[in-house]
């Protein structure tokens, strides 16, 4: 069931659009992944929801009510903000939780009561005597994770919680919201974060967006088995789909390093016409080990020199090029493989991507 609904939404400030039609259906109980480049847009779409910005065209719905008309929305909302990890409050961590309870009207007997059961559902051995200013980053992000799970908002928002910080400390507030998903079953939580990959085992959905408008929505493999631009694999998970320019010449393509004759139906197909420039986009996991050329009907084979390899349980990830351009392979092999060997790869033609040269969209099979 949708909670919320984004219909037709725009915004422009005098000069520039800072969202461009925008229209998304979010789902009760989901976590979503609102994710691309700064600046883009998805700042702008988080005020919105936040109700910190009221200035544009379209509606937005929140239990099919819009949210300008709703009294007490922000109440439903929970907001954890980028500076969460830096809090420096004189609070010790039973005072700091007790306080929304307290502007609720809760009594002191409730508020114990209540942070009593949240710290027992996420089985945190926490001194609630402690100051907040002095608790490790791991102790810090569970206490505000605790608090907003006291208020049992229906919504939650939280905003670039990496930001400037290394990969030690994103990986451990990775680890503390895994903790936490099991005691959010009945909260909708949206993410908005430049960094797509840490999130992408935990979300449920990605939404790409991208020039101020969104780009694709779907499920991580969705998006990077059926991508409408190549922005959408580069950013959601660059290692899954290398891509080379070339051109179409005389019924083949044609690349720095790489030249192959092309089925007859491909032009056909993909709408693809004599001189085009376009990209091929080839999937890591579609590459097969091959000891001779073979199936020249069906795909291609291409020597490959392996620059670095990651290995396990007989399956490789194999970090190569072609014509300088970054190519990386997925294989099943049963023996030894070693860097600096060149590896004989066949790749089909069905599991073969095109996309535009210029626009660098998905050019799409007909019907």
């Amino acid at each position: 069931m949708t909670i919320l609904l984004i219909k037709d939404l725009w915004k422009k400030t005098e000069h520039n659009y800072q969202l461009k039609d925008v229209s998304l259906a979010i789902y009760e109980n989901e976590w979503l992944l609102i994710t691309g480049p700064v600046n883009e847009g998805k700042e702008v779409l988080q005020n919105i929801l936040l109700q910190f910005d009221e200035d544009f065209h379209g509606t937005v719905y929140f239990q099919n009510e819009n949210i300008k008309k709703i009294k007490n929305y922000s109440e439903q909302v929970a907001f954890i903000h980028n500076h969460f990890t830096s809090e420096e409050t004189e609070y010790n961590v039973y005072d700091y939780l007790s306080l929304p309870l307290k502007l609720k009207g809760f009594g002191e007997g409730e508020i114990s009561e209540n942070i009593r059961k949240v710290t027992e559902e996420i089985s945190c051995n926490l001194s609630l005597k402690k100051l907040v200013k002095d608790l490790s980053l791991r102790e810090k992000i569970v206490v505000c994770l605790l608090r907003v799970n006291l208020t049992k908002p229906k919504l939650l928002i939280i905003e670039e919680p990496f930001f400037e910080l290394p990969n030690s400390k994103r990986q451990t507030i990775i680890s503390v919201f895994k903790d936490f998903i099991k005691i959010w079953k009945q909260t909708t939580v949206i993410v908005f974060s430049s960094y797509a990959s840490e999130w992408l085992e935990i979300c449920d959905r990605v939404v790409l967006v991208k020039d101020h408008s969104i780009s694709q929505i779907g499920e991580k493999k969705q998006l990077l088995q059926n991508p409408k631009q190549i922005f959408v694999t580069k950013y959601i998970d660059c290692a899954e789909v290398s891509y080379l320019k070339g051109c179409i010449k005389k019924g083949a393509f044609i690349s720095d390093g790489l030249t192959f004759l092309l089925p007859q139906y491909t032009e056909e197909e993909f709408q693809i016409y004599e001189g085009q420039s376009v990209y091929i986009g080839l999937r890591a996991s579609c590459f097969q080990i091959m000891e001779q050329t073979k199936l020249k009907d069906e795909g291609f084979t291409v020597s490959l020199p392996i620059h670095f390899i990651k290995g396990v349980d007989a399956r490789y990830m194999i970090y190569s090029n072609i014509g300088g351009n970054p190519v990386v392979a997925e294989i099943k092999n049963n023996g030894k493989i070693y860097e600096d060997q060149n590896l004989l790869l066949y790749y089909a033609f069905g599991d073969l991507l095109f996309f535009d040269g210029v626009t660098e969209l998905n050019l799409k099979r007909r019907g």
